[in-house]
């Protein structure tokens, strides 16, 4: 077991680096300015009227953005930028009285989405915002005005598991490159006849410690 212990320690560590390295980059990228984007960002209005009615695809599309597994929405709108994304829907319900309200969902992070926050306003609540776990970033703290601005105001707080999970192991699997030329350079240094942890050549010294360090073999 205590062979294993620094080893399990080392790779904790490194998962907890490579979380945090997750949520830095995703807040980072939403708060990001729309300069950041190659060619800007992109938005894209998909009205579903009589004569412009939404695919199935794309009606499971908005369901996954929304979580909702039936939508009758006045419109979708969906902002994209680098590592985020925004999507605004309209909806109106008629019985059994009528109810207007506005639905916003902001994901974040890079390579997959990470992080989200959903937000809705409704006519009955005075067009208030009600936001998921989020927080409003100290301007004094940003490096520019022109950093959480427009939709993307809130630093978004809620995990997306599998595109937490994905980007987790892809920063841990970075963070854990340089480690790996230690073992590999050690392993080299054996195979040509050196001490693995100094590199003085051991020849014809047989199973003895290396003179140089003391390091056995």
């Amino acid at each position: 077991m205590k062979r294993w212990r620094r080893p399990l320690i080392l790779i904790a560590l490194l998962l907890l680096a490579g979380a945090v390295v997750n949520v830095a980059v995703a807040w980072v990228l939403v708060g990001a300015p729309d300069s950041w984007t190659p060619g800007g960002k992109t938005a894209r209005l998909l009205p579903p009227g009589i004569d412009q009615r939404m695919s199935a695809a794309q009606l499971r599309e908005v369901s996954a953005y929304l979580g909702r597994d039936q939508l009758d929405p006045l419109y979708i709108a969906v902002h994209r930028g680098l590592g985020w994304r925004v999507v605004w829907a309209g909806f109106i319900q008629w019985l059994p009285q009528r109810e207007d309200w506005t639905e916003r969902t902001i994901e974040a992070g890079w390579p997959a989405f990470s992080v989200m926050l959903i937000g809705r306003k409704a006519a009955k609540d005075g067009w208030a915002w009600e936001d998921s776990l989020s927080m409003r970033p100290d301007r004094r703290l940003l490096p520019g005005s022109d950093w959480f601005r427009g939709d993307r105001r809130r630093i978004p707080l809620t995990p997306i598991p599998a595109g937490f999970a994905i980007n987790t192991l892809f920063y841990t699997a970075i963070l854990a490159l340089p480690l790996s030329v230690f073992p590999i350079r050690r392993h080299l240094r054996a195979r040509r006849g050196r001490c693995p942890k100094c590199g003085y050549t051991l020849a014809g010294l047989g199973a003895a410690p290396c003179p140089e360090c003391g390091a056995t073999r």
